[in-house]
């Protein structure tokens, strides 16, 4: 729908009647005030959403080394992630995950090394990072599964990348939206309605993708294994 940055922001400023639809962005051959803004506020609403975990666009799995007494992973750039699993031998286990509480109160002395069947996904300012129950008792792959995080846009003139038809939408509207704020202009019922519609849609779409990742769970009584062999492991098992 739009091909850069800058027409993205032009139609949520025309939408949010900051400027009229024969009006431009640039002023004297310049990049005007309006377009800074715009973009300002296009990458603080990526950001957010990057963090809110609503980015559902760039769907990937990647493998990463963990050494020998290692605690944890660093995933930087994740906006969400729905599983993690390790190879042992030649089979794959899901890692369980646990609330922080659980994790917490779940005492080992701070030496005390196994099998990573268990982690807490902690948030961070940039993606993930995956706590272990214990320090990794030998070298594993892990594999990970989840959504990538939009990039933040550095000029106005760059290709629009990371969205799909559906996010270019909610952007837009997003946008205009936040545009009016800035501006202190009253919202227009047409960008209330659209952007309640959009929201609703964002809600459904990752209630969806998350029933998809239960029902693959509940396949196997409820417990997070990606194989039935895993059941022949406990969390206390150390080879």
């Amino acid at each position: 729908m739009f091909a850069s940055v800058t027409q993205l922001i032009r139609q949520a400023f025309v939408y949010s009647k900051v400027l009229a639809p024969e009006e431009n962005l640039t002023q004297d051959g310049s990049e005007a005030v309006n377009l800074l803004i715009g973009l300002r506020l296009l990458n603080e609403l990526i950001l957010t959403n990057n963090m809110k975990g609503n980015n559902w666009v760039l769907e990937t799995n990647e493998e990463f080394n963990v050494v020998a007494g290692s605690d944890s992973l660093v995933l930087d750039d994740w906006s969400y992630i729905y599983k993690v699993r390790f190879l042992l031998g030649d089979v794959w286990f899901n890692i369980v995950e646990e609330n922080l509480n659980n994790f917490l109160n779940k005492a080992l002395l701070p030496t005390s090394t196994g099998v990573p069947f268990v982690m807490y996904p902690q948030r961070t300012a940039t993606g993930y990072l995956l706590r272990f129950f214990q320090q990794s008792n030998q070298d594993y792959t892990f594999e990970v599964w989840g959504y990538k995080q939009v990039a933040l846009f550095t000029e106005p003139s760059q290709a629009l990348t990371g969205f799909n038809a559906f996010y270019e939408t909610y952007y837009l509207y997003e946008l205009a939206y936040r545009v009016q704020n800035y501006y202190q202009i009253p919202h227009t019922p047409f960008i209330l309605e659209q952007r309640q519609v959009l929201r609703q849609q964002l809600r459904d779409l990752k209630q969806t993708r998350l029933d998809r990742e239960f029902s693959q769970v509940s396949q196997t009584g409820g417990q997070q294994f990606s194989s039935v062999a895993a059941l022949n492991l406990s969390q206390g098992y150390s080879p």
